[in-house]
């Protein structure tokens, strides 16, 4: 007999279940070819050495995997440095200044669009901001826009930024808050609803900046 599993079936009752005979044998006799084989993918000699060298192959995927966060955080950052460098003044009715980054992010993109748009948006340096960015091809096209903190008290949502430019890739905007996207079909004019996007995004940061 060997037993496979138990589990609770009520207060202080137990299943347990388990395979009699030629069932138990076969049940055996698959497990020890699992771990034969197993061993042979790790590269040890031994069934025994296969666990210490699963742990080790582990912890060097783990390792790996924290080198690659790293690099992919550097390259996030560098590349909202220079599409922080794109930003363009815009004056308000007062004596106040806003910022405004609307650019395109063609080719490998290092993060997602969002996570993009919030790190370059950190390079505000205090003023009111908006930051649209697009990402597509012929078959796809995205939109993100993330308004600063003060614009965002001052009543400006992202998603209004971006409800003209979604109808314009086929598609519509979502999101709440700070922070909305849009997506839709028609690639071909991504360009033109990025514009949209900017320009909508101008409209909203002079009449908030006093």
């Amino acid at each position: 007999m060997k037993i496979v599993g138990e589990s609770s079936i009520g207060a202080n009752l137990r299943r347990i279940e388990a395979l009699t005979g030629y069932d138990a044998l076969r049940r055996q006799s698959g497990e020890r070819h699992l771990l034969t084989e197993l061993s042979a993918i790790l590269g040890v000699a031994r069934p025994e050495e296969a666990p210490e060298r699963l742990r080790q192959r582990l912890e060097a995927l783990a390792s790996a995997r924290r080198e690659l966060g790293r690099f992919h955080r550097i390259e996030v950052e560098r590349t909202a440095a220079r599409l922080a460098e794109r930003a363009v003044r815009v004056d308000g009715d007062g004596p106040g200044e806003g910022w405004l980054v609307a650019a395109r992010v063609d080719g490998d993109v290092p993060a997602d669009l969002r996570t993009l748009a919030e790190a370059v948006l950190d390079r505000r340096e205090g003023r009111p901001a908006v930051v649209v960015l697009a990402s597509g091809d012929a078959d796809r096209a995205r939109l993100v826009a993330a308004v600063s903190a003060d614009l965002y008290a001052a009543g400006v949502r992202a998603r209004d930024i971006l409800h003209e430019a979604g109808r314009t890739i086929g598609g519509g905007a979502g999101g709440r808050g700070a922070i909305a996207n849009a997506g839709g079909p028609d690639g071909r004019h991504l360009d033109g609803a990025l514009r949209t996007a900017g320009e909508a995004a101008r409209v909203h940061l002079h009449k908030s900046i006093t």
